[in-house]
């Protein structure tokens, strides 16, 4: 750099030199080629060190052919060193989207990575329903990635649905399947650059709320069966507020709702929502076995 190298050139694949470092999570060369430095083995002057510093500045703004800055690189490739430095350094590029329409947060959660989720929600304040709308949100990969038979899996992702959905994530498209990933280079991990770009969706409002009411019903469930009563009960209100309210599902959420009022004594919240429910099923004609379990609760209450 001191021999006028500019930090900024890009090979054919548009990594700078900043970008080869993060990518193998080389911090000691990230901040060489970042850090402001005194000129020892040639003189020059304090203009000179402060413009070769701002270039390499600049450099770290530069996207590769994927549309990748280097701290959506960092990101991509979980090098979490690279990224804490970068941090540091409050860069933040983590609502950035990639040539695809995706963010870094759909990198973490595609790769299940639950420290790097929780980094970028709760410490560069992350956009949960970021990316391209046309494209999956990080609710639906999570629900995609459900679908692993893989039961250490499972509770990362149990774990990071419930982060996403205390953030009020949502659902945005319906994952049908994945085709083969996308030849953009020879280099094989490259290929990984974003297998999301293959997704193929389908985007229909209503059932996206119907989806984003479920994951927030499953989650109800398991903080229910943890002793969390507060969880549930947001979770239970929160999946109420993403259905029409003239449903049978809005009337099961409401019994269970109900339940978790009469815990916390508040009775007549749960007085309330149980004849909603019982309105609701008896204007649907449902069963006589759902209608009596209401009247059974309401009866329970009242004597």
């Amino acid at each position: 750099m001191m021999r006028d190298c500019d930090p900024c050139a890009q090979d054919n694949d548009g990594y700078t030199a900043a970008h080869y470092a993060v990518e193998r999570d080389d911090v000691e060369m990230l901040k060489a080629l970042t850090a402001r430095f005194q000129g020892q083995t040639k003189q020059i002057s304090n203009e000179q060190v402060i413009a070769i510093h701002n270039k390499c500045l600049k450099a770290l703004t530069i996207r590769n052919k994927h549309g990748l800055t280097v701290f959506m690189l960092a990101c991509h490739r979980l090098s979490m060193k690279c990224l804490d430095y970068l941090i540091s350094l409050n860069i933040n590029d983590s609502n950035l989207e990639d040539r695809f329409g995706d963010t870094c947060l759909h990198y973490a959660v595609a790769r299940r990575n639950q420290n790097l989720v929780a980094k970028l929600i709760e410490t560069c304040q992350t956009e949960v329903n970021g990316g391209r709308t046309d494209r999956p949100s990080v609710l639906d990969l999570l629900q995609y990635n459900r679908q692993s038979d893989q039961s250490n899996e499972q509770i990362k992702d149990r774990e990071i649905e419930q982060l996403l959905l205390s953030h009020n994530a949502k659902n945005r498209c319906t994952i049908r399947r994945v085709y083969n990933r996308r030849n953009m280079t020879d280099d094989h991990a490259e290929n990984n650059v974003s297998n999301l770009a293959r997704l193929d969706v389908e985007q229909t409002t209503t059932s996206n709320n119907i989806e984003t009411a479920r994951s927030h019903e499953r989650m109800a469930k398991i903080l229910k069966l943890q002793g969390d009563l507060n969880g549930a009960r947001k979770n239970y209100e929160q999946a109420m507020d993403y259905i029409s309210n003239q449903t049978s599902q809005w009337a099961d959420y409401a019994y269970e709702l109900a339940s978790i009022y009469l815990k916390q004594d508040e009775k007549q919240k749960a007085l309330d929502l149980l004849e909603k429910s019982l309105k609701i099923r008896e204007q649907l004609d449902e069963s006589n076995e759902e209608i009596q379990r209401i009247q059974t609760k309401l009866q329970e209450i009242s004597a």
